[in-house]
């Protein structure tokens, strides 16, 4: 059995997943329901869990990485893996919400795929409200195994977060969107992105601003994350030399790798691989 307790209170539903259910590709720690009675305020530093959340009713406050967005009825929030975040309720207009605490590399992996990896806050998109409610019953429904219906709901609500983000009617920009697919094939080749800009018909600052339009980030700041996740992926999956892996995920310079992963994740690479998987509940 992987449920180890459901609890259904005035203020909240919840399943609470037994911790070795799953494996380090995909664990669900909780799912359930929030309501507008519950105020309770939850703090996460380089947090290993990813919490997708779609707001009911009423507001509430997060906070990630020390930028604070407030968020209401019909938004979607993704508590991404490493980040610093907090978030509250508003004391005024408590919010109800429904919620999925995942860890793993899958999940990481999806959101990479599916464009989502730098997007914390999808604002006004209550057409998402079924999707996330349904895959929360299911997993409040099941009374055994829940590692194969998680992954199944996890894609399902990945799939529509990027459906409503890319493809509810706004204009994609195909520069943006090319640059993205450019940088995504040289994760590993060391390149650069005034290397890579190069193939464009725009200058550089066109380039960086049109990307930053489009997903919020710099083309160098998207580039740089992608080869630290898949550094971090490979130093839990893989028996690779740290130097090795430095090279791999395209650094020249093993000591700048170094430096710039414990500025993501607060520890060097070598004491990263050497921490044990932490046991998460929300």
């Amino acid at each position: 059995m992987d449920i180890l307790r459901k609890a259904d209170k005035n203020s909240e539903k919840t399943v609470v997943i037994h911790p070795f259910a799953g494996d380090e590709r995909l664990a669900i720690t909780s799912c359930g329901y929030t309501s507008a009675e519950d105020t309770q305020y939850i703090k996460r530093e380089h947090s290993d869990l990813c919490v997708l959340q779609y707001i009911k009713s009423g507001c509430g406050y997060l906070k990630v990485n020390g930028k604070t967005i407030k968020s209401g009825a019909g938004d979607v929030i993704i508590n991404h893996i490493g980040d610093d975040h907090e978030y509250w309720s508003d004391s005024k207009a408590p919010w109800s919400k429904v919620w999925l605490n995942v860890k793993g590399t899958l999940v990481t992996e999806l959101l990479r795929i599916y464009q989502l990896e730098h997007i914390t806050y999808i604002p006004n998109v209550s057409e998402l409200a079924d999707v996330f409610t349904g895959c929360i019953e299911n997993l409040l429904e099941q009374n055994g195994d829940v590692v194969e219906e998680t992954a199944i709901s996890l894609h399902r609500i990945i799939h529509r977060i990027n459906k409503a983000v890319y493809f509810s009617g706004k204009q994609t920009d195909r520069i943006a969107e090319k640059l993205r697919r450019r940088l995504n094939q040289e994760i590993t080749s060391g390149k650069t992105f005034s290397e890579i800009a190069v193939e464009f018909d725009l200058s550089e600052s066109q380039l960086i601003r049109r990307f930053k339009n489009a997903y919020n980030c710099t083309p160098y700041a998207f580039l740089l994350d992608c080869r630290l996740e898949l550094a971090k992926t490979m130093l839990i999956n893989s028996s690779y030399s740290i130097a090795e892996i430095s090279g791999r995920c395209g650094f020249s310079c093993q000591y700048y790798f170094s430096t710039l992963f414990k500025r993501k994740f607060k520890k060097s690479p070598k004491a990263y691989r050497n921490t044990p998987t932490i046991d998460n509940t929300r």
